[in-house]
């Protein structure tokens, strides 16, 4: 079954707002959606009283619609379990890493660097999920990794958040590249120590910075047509 015109905006607020491309505090204008999506406004209403039902945005009379802050609570308790959890599964893998996929780990690193000299944080956030499913693949730990890939979908908009920043891209792509690095040595630990802490500068970046969370204020923060 076809989705409606209000679902299909939905899809597309939903996927900017978890992306981070709509950062927190960001305003969400009915008139600009209509206009961008070729509707009535009718439509545009729906699909923004949808995301409010999922705590996505807020709206408010004589206010309107804005991207829902953050809870900082969350975002310590996710990344901590993210540490914790994801450098078990990359050291199980690194010794079962094949030459193709040291290959592709290396391409990525190389598509990456071109991504973030673009500014494409779109772009990069999705070379950056493969990156990282491809470092654990090997590991045989279904269970954890069904726990790992549920917590990322739990912190994609922190990802985006802390992504708007401008030195935030180059600088996650180095740490690929050692991660790499460590790889190729086949030196599972060193491997996940890189990972932890790649992790962790996420995190302690995003806890010193608690405005972040709560307002579009972060510096490189991008502006989306359909906002103000």
């Amino acid at each position: 079954m076809k989705p409606s015109k209000a679902q299909e905006i939905h899809a597309v607020l939903r996927e900017q707002i978890v992306s981070g491309l709509l950062a927190p505090g960001r305003r969400i204008v009915q008139e600009n959606i209509a206009a961008e999506f070729s509707v009535s406004r009718i439509p545009a209403r729906e699909a923004l009283h949808l995301l409010a039902a999922e705590g996505l945005i807020t709206i408010e009379p004589d206010v309107g619609a804005r991207v829902a802050p953050l809870n900082p609570e969350e975002l310590r308790e996710v990344y901590l379990m993210r540490e914790a959890l994801e450098p078990i599964t990359v050291a199980a893998s690194v010794p079962f890493l094949t030459a193709e996929d040291l290959e592709r780990l290396s391409e990525l690193v190389d598509e990456g660097d071109a991504l973030a000299a673009e500014g494409d944080i779109a772009g990069y956030l999705r070379m950056d999920a493969e990156f990282h499913d491809l470092m654990s693949m090997r590991s045989g730990m279904t269970r954890i990794q069904r726990e790992i890939h549920r917590l990322k979908e739990a912190n994609r908009q922190f990802r985006g958040v802390y992504s708007l920043l401008p030195a935030s891209l180059p600088q996650s792509n180095i740490e690929h590249r050692n991660l790499v690095e460590a790889c190729e040595r086949r030196a599972a630990e060193d491997a996940a120590d890189l990972h932890r802490v790649h992790i962790r500068r996420t995190r302690l970046t995003l806890d010193n910075h608690p405005e972040w969370l709560q307002t579009a204020g972060a510096p490189g923060s991008q502006r989306i047509d359909a906002t103000q």
